[in-house]
Formats: C-alpha cells, sequence, structure tokens
C-alpha cells in the first residue's frame, strides 16, 4: 500500500516542476520579446527610412549565421 501512495507522489513533484520550467520559459519569452519591441522602437527613433521588424530579425540572423 505504501509504494502505491509513494508513486502517486511522483507525478505531482514533476508536474510542479514542469509547470515552473513552462512559467520561467513564458516569462522568458515575454522579456525577450519586450527588450526587441524597445530595441526596434530605438532603432525607428534614429532611422530616418521606415524598416519592419521582419526586415531587422532578416538581417540580424543572416549576420550571425555568417560569424557562426
Amino acid at each position: 500500500m505504501q509504494e502505491q501512495v509513494d508513486g502517486f507522489e511522483a507525478p505531482k513533484e514533476r508536474a510542479d516542476r514542469d509547470f515552473r520550467k513552462q512559467t520561467i520559459m513564458t516569462i522568458r519569452t515575454l522579456f525577450l520579446e519586450n527588450l526587441l519591441q524597445g530595441f526596434m522602437a530605438a532603432l525607428l527613433s534614429v532611422l530616418s527610412e521606415k524598416v519592419s521588424l521582419e526586415q531587422v530579425l532578416k538581417l540580424l540572423f543572416e549576420l550571425t549565421s555568417d560569424s557562426v
């Protein structure tokens, strides 16, 4: 009987850990999105031409893939 009780406790701990990991990843994604929006706002304020986020990301990833 005790083995059955122990078996039920392990998934709860794993579920808590998975939930914490998912929460951390969500917060990290939102934080990075906010940083990217702030960067775009700063970039657009100093550029004379209009640039889309899609263009900036394409350039950024082309530059990083060339340097690797």
